[in-house]
């Protein structure tokens, strides 16, 4: 029973567990089913619209990758497009362009040897001025043709003024010819379908002129399509305290439309070059030309080229020979130097004595490295002309940006950083009076050189000649200079200096060479001809098998300029910059370059090279040039406006004389005839000379030079009587009237007698106060000063016509002691030697005394002729000037005052 009732509580203890167990379970399975079941849902949500989405997001990716290459490649064929385009664009432009800057070069290269030129100047250069009429135009191709470019720049209608008139400024003028056209054949049909035209624009725009105005000085508009669109640029960062700032106003050199920028004058130049398709219009012009038929486009290019030179008043020394700097005591010397030969350093005495300082201070506005280089177109030496025995070094200080200077020392370290020019650190290895260049052997392959161009003097041959180069014919056809002068300029840039080390003193430079029309006849030493012309090579390239020189190609150590100039001086050939006797133009081959050439030497140890070294010489205007009437004189005449012009000065003109046979103490010249048909004499007397060398018979009356004594010699000398009126038998050769002086008693000029000489005048003499006897031929010499702010200027006659400021005589007779000095009845003793001899009343010098301008312009010489019957000049209005124009000394017939 027990068991039975045990059995049955178990029994059912176990059917409730199994009935939880299995409603547990079906609960856990419907929760599991529906946990299940809201999973799958969830799963099957997005499974439910699959396909659609992503159809469209493979298809919109697909869609954004092609637009995107499509895209891309329109881009890529833009940009090939763009490059096709350029290409075309520039190689149309390139010829243009290469002709620009060629007539850019060729202007500066025209106007270099005469200061840095006006905008002006430089117009009436390119703007073909001076060979306007009847000469060819340097400036205007074979295919091309001048345009005028014309613009009413200030509202006032169009101001029109000739180039070559006397009150043309470029500044106000409305109209430029500096622009081109040439035809050209862009589909290779061998027909021109295509106008190139380009222009050269630098003009600056004008500036406010009036002193007293507030605006001195400043541009009175903006810049104009007629000139340059921008200043130059600096290359260089610019003081900022200084008061001129680069590519202002206020740092134009006056009005000459150069900027003082990186210590240099600097100007712009653009070029605007387009090629306009041609019309059925233009096609008609020539037969030749074809109208253009493709698509009709137009491509224009603008190129910017900034010009500099560095003005003569930049350097603290200029000097075209060798310059020895090698003084006794010590010097400093801060500032600029340029040789176009060697230079040569050395303290005489003492190491270290020469300094060579940096132009100015790190604050000053001139502290710039142009500033204060050292120029040496030949070769540096350290050592000096005197000996081969001196070499004392020389400091050299370097220049450092300011702004690198440090703040705590500044002035230790701006004075410490310097290098030596010592025997180690020289251009050249020989002997230093080995290196000095031999003046007379350059001048004598010069002289053999222009000789051998200009021809054989038998043929005579003509003034311009087509074989010259472009430049020397321009010269000689503009009268800017003659044949001879100018082919001596060309000859100087193309032929190299000579050294000791290759011509000794008094040894031939010209040896086997000469002229081959001489006898015996020579070789000529020129090759080439026009744009070609030059020496041959051993007389241009400076190798050392041909100089004799063993130069030191590594030296001066420098730093590479390329591809940026160094902005500080490092080592001694930063600042000491040297040209190794390089002439301007070298031979290479093909063509005279003025490129520079490559050597097989470091620029420095840390960089191997190849190094590079240009020529360094440059055209100094020529100071040196006499010619009456010729650029200088008229330079000289002009009012500058501005400081860079060149012109305006003080002009002093010693004149060659006055010459007169009536009242001289002096024989008749004579001299053997001139032709060499007999061996005939002739005197001034009977006869007057004529010049063989002229087809015109002329009949020059011949006078003495002042080489012959200008006074008699005194006691016991005899004079000669030139009286035309003394009776035919007469002697003409007179003891000379005096009587010698008591002993112990200064010797009287002539040893006149107290009574003097008695005052003879002779009909027609020019100097009747003077007495018979107490001059030679020569009567008068004076000196004539003129300034360009001083006198005046007659209107119309301009500038070239203003009258002198004074007139100063300068005859001088240094006879002796007591002639020397001027004569008792002048104002002042300012002749001679006051302490020496005395002062005669009629035989004396007249020097030094100021005089009244004799006579006004109006007075002066109206023209000239020539007498076809004895070749006399004639026709200044005066009789004794022209006496004068014809007179001219014996044997040679060179004119008294040419």
């Amino acid at each position: 029973m027990y068991k039975s009732k045990l059995t049955k509580v178990i029994v059912s203890l176990l059917r409730r567990i199994l009935g939880v167990t299995r409603s547990g379970a079906k609960r856990l399975m419907r929760a599991m089913l529906r946990t299940l079941a809201a999973m799958a849902r969830r799963s099957r949500l997005p499974v439910a619209g699959f396909v659609l989405p992503t159809v469209t997001m493979v298809l919109l990716v697909v869609i954004l990758l092609t637009v995107a290459i499509v895209l891309r490649s329109f881009d890529r064929a833009n940009t090939a497009r763009n490059v096709r385009v350029n290409q075309q664009v520039l190689a149309a432009a390139t010829p243009a362009l290469d002709r620009a800057k060629a007539k850019i070069q060729f202007m500066l290269d025209q106007t270099q040897g005469r200061g840095t030129p006006s905008d002006t100047d430089l117009y009436r250069e390119i703007s073909n001025a001076l060979g306007a009429s009847g000469g060819s135009d340097s400036y205007t191709f074979g295919d091309e043709e001048r345009l005028l470019l014309r613009q009413d720049q200030d509202g006032d209608g169009f101001q029109v003024t000739p180039p070559n008139a006397n009150n043309f400024v470029i500044e106000r003028n409305d109209e430029i010819n500096t622009a081109w056209r040439y035809p050209v054949d862009t589909n290779n049909d061998g027909s021109p379908d295509t106008f190139t035209l380009y222009g050269i624009f630098f003009r600056t725009p004008p500036r406010d002129n009036v002193r007293t105005n507030p605006t001195f000085g400043d541009f009175t508009r903006e810049r104009k399509p007629l000139e340059a669109r921008t200043p130059p640029m600096s290359v260089t960062a610019i003081n900022r305290n200084c008061a001129q700032g680069g590519g202002t106003v206020a740092s134009l050199a006056g009005d000459s439309g150069w900027y003082r920028i990186d210590g240099k004058l600097k100007k712009s130049f653009f070029v605007y070059t387009v090629n306009v398709p041609m019309t059925g219009d233009d096609a008609r012009l020539n037969p030749s030309y074809k109208e253009f038929t493709g698509t009709r486009s137009f491509s224009a290019l603008e190129y910017q080229q900034d010009q500099n030179r560095i003005p003569i008043a930049n350097n603290a020394v200029v000097y075209e020979d060798d310059l020895d700097i090698s003084p006794g005591p010590n010097l400093n010397l801060n500032g600029r130097v340029f040789t176009n030969s060697n230079l040569l350093m050395s303290g005489a005495n003492n190491a270290n004595s020469i300094r060579m300082y940096l132009v100015s201070s790190p604050d000053s506005c001139y502290y710039d490295q142009e500033n204060s280089k050292m120029v040496v177109a030949g070769n540096l030496v350290n050592g000096f002309a005197a000996n081969n025995t001196v070499k004392n070094p020389v400091d050299v200080h370097l220049f450092r940006k300011k702004e690198n200077l440090p703040a705590s020392s500044r002035t230790a370290d701006f004075l410490g950083r310097k290098l030596e020019i010592k025997t180690s650190e020289q251009s050249a290895t020989n002997p230093t009076l080995d290196v000095l260049y031999n003046n007379q052997a350059y001048a004598a392959r010069l002289s053999l050189l222009v000789a051998a161009q200009i021809g054989d003097p038998a043929t005579n041959p003509p003034e311009e000649n087509p074989n010259d180069p472009p430049l020397v014919q321009q010269q000689v056809r503009e009268k800017l200079q003659t044949r001879e002068q100018a082919l001596t300029e060309y000859f100087k840039s193309v032929t190299r200096k000579v050294p000791f080390a290759e011509v000794p003193l008094n040894r031939d430079a010209t040896a086997g060479f000469g002229l081959p029309w001489s006898t015996p006849p020579g070789t000529s030493p020129i090759l080439g001809s026009q744009t070609t012309l030059r020496p041959i090579d051993a007389w241009n390239i400076p190798s050392d098998a041909n100089t004799g020189l063993s130069l030191n190609t590594s030296k001066l150590e420098a730093t590479n300029p390329n591809p940026k100039p160094p902005e500080e001086e490092t080592f001694l050939g930063d600042r000491v910059v040297v040209g190794n006797n390089l002439p301007a133009k070298r031979w290479n081959g093909i063509e005279l370059s003025e490129d520079a050439e490559q050597v097989a030497a470091p620029w420095n140890p840390s960089d191997p090279g190849p190094r590079e070294r240009s020529s360094q010489v440059t055209k100094i205007a020529n100071v040196g040039s006499t010619d009456r009437g010729g650029f200088w004189e008229q330079a000289a005449a002009k009012n500058p406006r501005n400081l860079l012009d060149g012109e305006g000065g003080l002009r002093i003109i010693t004149g060659a004389g006055v010459y007169e046979r009536l009242n001289s103490f002096l024989p008749p010249p004579s001299w053997i005839d001139p032709s060499g048909a007999t061996s005939n004499t002739f005197t001034a007397d009977t006869a007057t000379y004529d010049d063989p060398t002229t087809p015109t018979p002329e009949q020059f009356p011949v006078v003495w030079p002042d080489s012959m004594p200008m006074s008699p010699l005194g006691p016991g000398a005899q004079v000669y009587n030139n009286d035309p009126g003394l009776p035919a038998g007469s002697s003409r050769w007179l003891n000379w009237p005096g009587t010698s002086p008591a002993p112990g008693t200064a010797q009287p000029p002539g040893g006149l007698p107290p009574e003097g000489l008695p005052l003879v005048t002779l009909p027609g003499s020019i100097d009747p106060n003077t007495p018979q006897y107490a001059k030679g031929d020569l009567r008068m010499r004076a000196t004539v000063v003129y300034h360009y702010a001083g006198g005046t200027n007659p209107t119309p006659a301009g500038e070239l016509n203003d009258q002198p400021i004074a007139c100063i005589s300068s005859y001088y007779d240094p006879s002796t002691a007591s002639t020397a000095r001027n004569l008792s009845t002048l104002p002042t003793d300012l002749s001679g030697d006051p302490t020496l001899g005395v002062q005669g009343t009629q035989i004396g010098s007249n020097n030094g005394i100021t005089y009244d301008r004799p006579y006004d312009s109006s007075a002066r010489p109206q023209g000239i002729a020539t007498d076809g019957g004895n070749g006399l000049l004639s026709g200044s209005g005066d009789a004794r000037l022209d006496a004068q124009a014809n007179l001219v000394f014996p044997m040679v017939g060179l004119l008294t005052n040419l």
